[in-house]
């Protein structure tokens, strides 16, 4: 990376703190933040709680509280986000917890069912790496849905139509895969749909059988 580049992202990462109201204003910060290609530490203050502070470089955070005892629609986050030199200690003690636990919470929660801002009506979506759902909160309908995007490009209804849920369900479940890092995202480009046999879920050795085997439900 040149100079001009590394002045350029650090630039980017923005001057904080930044004061933002709710999750949904946070997971904008975090994804603008996550994107930018040079390591970077976030902090996320929120009023009357212990911080959040992410490193990105590591893929992973620290924070004393578990998110669930965060509020829902926090007041005021203040957030601050610094580019840090390669090879930078990490931004908290010990080796913190694995990113994608709180991004996975952030983006089921910030959005409330409507569609994060840096997704379009004619995106289709891909998964293109699992989440580990042994360490992640989940229902089976956020396993059928993952077990389709890892099918074939969808669209939102092609995704709800195929796991029978929702439209609220499915959107926070691609915000979620979407924050984390975890779709291909095409848009304005018809793609094969995935077909799903009618008796696919009732199998014991289709698709969704082999997930429930596979994490042991």
């Amino acid at each position: 990376m040149t100079s001009a580049e590394w002045d350029y992202a650090r630039s980017s990462a923005g001057e904080g703190p930044r004061y933002v109201t709710g999750w949904g204003n946070s997971a904008v910060e975090i994804h603008r933040v996550g994107t930018i290609p040079v390591p970077v530490t976030m902090r996320l203050e929120v009023a009357d709680h212990p911080p959040i502070v992410i490193d990105f470089a590591r893929r992973t955070y620290s924070a004393t509280l578990p998110f669930d005892r965060y509020p829902i629609h926090p007041g005021s986050v203040a957030i601050t986000a610094e580019a840090v030199a390669p090879g930078s200690p990490a931004p908290f003690p010990g080796i913190g917890v694995q990113l994608d636990g709180l991004l996975w919470a952030v983006g089921i929660t910030a959005f409330e069912g409507s569609a994060a801002p840096w997704l379009r009506p004619s995106d289709r979506y891909r998964l293109s790496r699992w989440p580990n759902f042994t360490e992640l909160p989940h229902t089976m309908d956020y396993i059928r849905m993952t077990a389709l995007l890892g099918a074939g490009f969808l669209s939102l209804p092609e995704l709800c139509a195929g796991a029978s849920v929702s439209v609220g369900q499915a959107q926070r479940i691609l915000n979620a895969l979407s924050l984390m890092g975890g779709l291909q995202v095409v848009g304005g480009v018809e793609e094969p749909t995935m077909v799903l046999r009618q008796d696919a879920a009732d199998q014991p050795r289709g698709l969704f059988g082999r997930l429930r085997a596979r994490l042991g439900l």
